[in-house]
């Protein structure tokens, strides 16, 4: 009995890892399914905690102006137009509480074509107080982004990469929503968790893995390919 014993561990060190190569041949496309699930549904955990970082960015920003209107703003820097156009205490109806970013000086075209100087402090100097007392302090009605982080950068379709902030307009009020959506990724976990749990527990953790990843996996990768929205796909998925 003891040397079939011996016998019978000396053959086992001797396989090793082999004993896993015996069984890979036998594995069913059922296996290889149930397996590979879990798998992908880890996959998309890490992008999910990822997602905020980089998806809901919040580059600065500022309102669309006259400078804009008159293609002079590619000669100056996105903080010297800030400067221009924003930091304009003497500006008609310019409320210090109001968000800056979210405002400006509108200075009209004539002032802009008058002043016409391609050097920020000849235009800091002609936009002084007189030009910003005959001038309005507005909302915004668009917005420009700083995008130097990641200069010369275009997304799949070769337009200019953006975020959930910058894509859906998430400031200047809304960031509150900004914050919402990703409490409510980890909501998903939790109520994912209790609902999966109960269907588990009925059905089985193999039908529940096959049914969530085949149908949602769908349904999200259907919604994401007809909006041209990606993240749909990573961040509810």
């Amino acid at each position: 009995m003891k040397k079939e014993k011996e016998q019978f561990v000396k053959e086992k060190e001797k396989k090793g890892f082999d004993h896993v190569w015996e069984r890979l041949p036998h594995i069913s496309f059922y296996q290889f399914w149930i397996t590979t699930f879990p798998s992908v549904s880890s996959l998309m955990g890490g992008f999910m905690s990822i997602y905020p970082v980089f998806a809901q960015y919040k580059p600065p920003y500022r309102c669309q102006n006259g400078l804009d209107r008159a293609e002079l703003s590619s000669n100056f820097s996105f903080q010297e137009i800030i400067d221009l156009t924003t930091e304009t205490p003497f500006c008609k109806g310019f409320q210090p509480n109001q968000l800056g970013g979210c405002f400006f000086c509108d200075f009209s075209d004539e002032l802009i074509q008058k002043c016409n100087s391609s050097s920020f402090s000849a235009l800091k100097s002609c936009f002084g107080n007189a030009a910003q007392q005959n001038s309005t302090w507005r909302a915004c009605d668009g917005y420009e982004y700083d995008r130097g982080i990641r200069n010369n950068v275009t997304n799949f379709r070769g337009e200019k990469w953006e975020t959930a902030v910058t894509e859906f307009t998430l400031h200047c009020g809304m960031e509150w929503f900004d914050s919402l959506s990703t409490a409510l990724g980890l909501l998903g976990l939790l109520g994912g968790a209790f609902l999966a749990g109960l269907y588990s527990d009925r059905f089985g953790r193999k039908r529940s893995l096959l049914v969530w990843h085949t149908v949602c996996g769908t349904l999200l990768l259907a919604m994401s390919f007809v909006t041209n929205k990606w993240g749909f796909f990573f961040f509810f998925y």
